[in-house]
């Protein structure tokens, strides 16, 4: 192959690093007016009296906004499948008010200083509500988040809102308490992850305008703008064809733009004054108002033979969904779905849980998208069954993990395979990654640990993980290649370029197949008048759903090319031999360049043009084998991260320079999400970690050194033997830091984040113990 597998730049990077307009902000209109949101200073509140004539009477006000003024439709802001997964309990403005952060009005003036003092003119006059800030006390909690009327479900999740259950789910296989009787060695532990923030550079915004169409135009930073456009039309009361939604490039998403934020509000002021409008969050408000991700308490139940075979699983998840539902079931589900066929030889295995309202900020999509918070609880678990066995970890997982032939029935029950059917391994390098890992962390000479000082002591982690590429079955990406004059193409697609390269990707995919240059292939993408339809990007999904279609999509045109070329030179098709550059058969040849122009200007004159859809059957999980070396100072409980070697099975590396970036960036948000971020919230419900002056996440400083390399794999299904890698560096980290940790100094840290406090406090916690011994 001469462009997949190699190295190509991104075919934006240039531009945006020389500061070309290009992002949500940049491509206002000059004369937007500003809209600013008045947020609930209370956990949970029923605003009994509002009062906004104050601030409409300012000079400069446009318009302002209350639950009075807008309309009362419930919906989902997740940007996901529809029906929707996630129940309906939103509404765009609503007399209760469910976190400190959530929406109370919203203001349109002509500056932003006057949007501010407007929104210090509206009285509210609250009933203040005894708020749930504790997720494991809100089942079943004398305080019900949701009473209101109007909220439902689009299929049965679960949802039982007047208990607090935004969602619930359980499945089996065997009988999980009658074979952990039977076994010789079990593991009985609950952990703890915390919300996290997305922490991306560029911030929630969008601006509206009206086109010369009277048509609704809403520039987003978006992943899911054909999801947007729906959900706009559901809730406002427009006609789809009256909204055209356009995602420019995107400062980073991780999950936490897969849903709609600033949308509705610019939408109905331009609608209502008929002038543009902008809004963008300020940073704060991206950590107050938009997303985090779900905290979880994951109680583990594993039992094995001696021998050290692995028999029963049993994960039980409590999951906090905050003060909305959105991706509540979905992310609950990947935290079983994405992590227990990673062992799949047990004779039981039992996943069940529930996600529960509380009056913290909504948690949503965020990358890992539950498979970090599962792989944390399984592969800690896995190294405390380990320690009781007196087993190396790495030898316990290489006999009981999954190979490539192999499947697992928890595939077909969680909805990955074909009618019942369960979804084979056709890739899995899971072995060669494990194998490979060990020696680049030189495993063998350092577990579990090196004392290197008086006070110092150096040991390693590890674990595996899977992942996966779209969701089968219901995400579908479409793309259209189109021959221009000259002989170049036009690649348009609906896939959402949030930042990780995919439209270089999906160029590469066409450059390949038609036997040309990447800059012969200029890419426009996420428009929802002029692309074809894209669910988005999230689930892992756009190199190997969006990347097939792209590959179909080029076929055809080849096709074509190959028909018209035999037409052009007067001979059968099967006689032409197409190059990328010229049609030849025997002594006759015409250039792309020649018939491109002679279809276009002179003879048998036609447009060539090439649509083309795929959804997928199953969904390839990449693989990966996680391990990292670590100093600790057991004076202190300090520690320090010295190297993380990854090495991860995502088949054909489509881009080897994209996909590591991939890999390690994922690896930064995984050991951000272990030892560096914590969200703190007051007594009274109040976000303090709400900067990055008080959140901190990890840079180049506190991770020195990455260490990535790829199995040689090839996944049949999908793009040139693709498969994702956009998410499956981000599950390791968590549960690879606390196995280090224990080997270091024998402390399990089963509570997110690991802290020096948490260490120092195991170790006196320890030695306490063996005095009492």
């Amino acid at each position: 192959m001469k462009v997949i597998n190699n190295k190509t730049r991104s075919i934006d990077g240039k531009g945006i690093m020389m500061g070309r307009p290009a992002f949500t902000d940049d491509l206002a209109d000059d004369n937007s007016l500003i809209v600013k949101i008045l947020r609930s200073p209370h956990a949970f509140a029923h605003i009994k009296k509002i009062d906004a004539s104050k601030a409409r009477a300012l000079a400069g006000v446009e318009l302002v906004l209350t639950y009075h003024d807008v309309p009362r439709v419930s919906f989902t802001r997740a940007g996901q499948g529809y029906p929707e997964p996630s129940p309906h309990d939103k509404f765009v403005l609503d007399e209760y008010v469910r976190y400190v952060g959530d929406e109370v009005a919203a203001v349109a003036a002509v500056t932003e200083e006057i949007a501010e003092k407007a929104l210090a003119l509206i009285e509210v006059e609250y009933e203040v509500l005894e708020p749930i800030l504790d997720f494991e006390k809100s089942l079943n909690n004398k305080t019900v988040i949701h009473p209101e009327d109007g909220i439902h479900d689009m299929f049965p999740i679960g949802f039982e809102p007047k208990k607090n259950l935004a969602a619930s789910y359980y499945m089996h296989v065997g009988d999980v308490d009658k074979v952990l009787k039977t076994c010789d060695v079990t593991v009985e532990q609950s952990f703890y992850t915390q919300a996290q923030a997305h922490a991306m550079l560029e911030p929630h915004t969008a601006n509206a305008r009206l086109d010369y169409h009277n048509r609704l135009v809403i520039y987003t930073s978006t992943q899911t703008p054909f999801h947007v456009r729906r959900i706009l039309s559901q809730t406002l009361g427009i006609p789809l064809s009256r909204i055209r939604v356009i995602k420019p490039r995107v400062g980073g998403g991780f999950g936490g733009k897969q849903a709609l934020h600033g949308e509705m509000f610019v939408a109905l002021v331009t609608l209502r004054t008929n002038k543009p409008s902008k809004i963008v969050f300020t940073r704060k408000e991206v950590f107050e108002s938009s997303y985090t991700r779900h905290p979880m308490r994951l109680d583990m139940r594993l039992g094995a033979m001696k021998d050290g075979t692995l028999k029963a699983i049993d994960c039980h998840v409590l999951s906090d969904t905050g003060a909305y539902g959105e991706h509540a079931l979905t992310v609950f589900m990947v935290a079983g779905s994405k992590v227990l066929p990673l062992y799949n030889k047990v004779d039981a295995v039992q996943f069940t849980g529930e996600v529960v309202y509380t009056n913290h900020v909504s948690a949503g999509a965020y990358r890992g998208y539950g498979a970090i918070q599962g792989n944390y609880g399984l592969e800690s678990a896995i190294d405390m069954l380990c320690a009781k066995l007196g087993m190396d970890p790495t030898e316990f997982r290489k006999k009981n993990m999954i190979k490539e032939g192999e499947t697992s029935p928890i595939f077909a029950i969680m909805g990955e395979g074909t009618a019942g059917t369960p979804m084979i391994m056709e890739s899995c390098k899971l072995d060669y990654c494990l194998k490979r890992g060990k020696e680049l962390i030189e495993w063998n000479k350092k577990y579990p640990r090196v004392q290197v000082g008086p006070h110092k002591v150096r040991s390693v982690g590890s674990a595996i993980a899977m992942q996966g590429s779209g969701i089968p079955h219901i995400d579908m990406g479409s793309a259209t290649v189109k021959l221009n004059d000259d002989g170049f193409y036009n690649l348009t697609v609906g896939a959402t370029d949030i930042g990780q390269g995919s439209d270089t990707i999906l160029a590469q995919i066409v450059a390949e197949e038609l036997m040309t240059t990447v800059d012969k292939v200029i890419v426009y993408s996420s428009d929802t008048d002029l692309t074809p339809f894209d669910t988005g990007a999230y689930a892992s999904s756009t190199t190997y759903v969006s990347g097939n279609a792209v590959l179909k999509a080029a076929v055809n045109m080849k096709e074509m090319l190959i028909e018209e070329g035999a037409r052009a030179l007067d001979v059968p098709k099967g006689e032409i031999d197409f190059d990328g550059k010229t049609c030849k058969a025997k002594d006759k040849q015409i250039s792309l360049s020649d018939l491109a122009n002679h279809l276009y200007y002179s003879e048998h004159q036609r447009q060539l043009t090439a649509t083309n859809s795929f959804v997928g059957k199953v969904s390839p999980p990449p693989f990966m084998a996680g391990f990292i070396e670590i100093e600790v100072d057991t004076e202190t409980g300090e520690f320090e991260i010295l190297d993380y070697v990854s090495v991860v099975d995502c088949g054909t590396t489509l881009n080897p320079m994209l996909a590591r970036g991939q890999v390690e960036g994922g690896i930064a948000q995984g050991l951000g999400m272990a030892c560096f971020e914590d969200v703190k919230y007051s007594a009274k419900g109040k976000l303090m970690s709400n900067s990055f002056l008080y959140y901190k996440v990890p840079t180049s400083l506190d991770i020195k050194k990455l260490t990535t390399e790829f199995a040689d794999s090839y996944e049949k299904t999908g793009p040139f033997g693709g498969k994702s890698v956009g998410e499956i560096g981000i599950d390791t980290p968590p549960a690879v830091l606390c196995n280090a940790v224990y080997n270091a100094v024998g402390v399990r840290i089963t509570k997110l984040p690991v802290t020096p406090e948490k260490i120092l406090q195991g170790m006196l916690a320890n030695k306490q113990k063996e005095k009492k011994l």
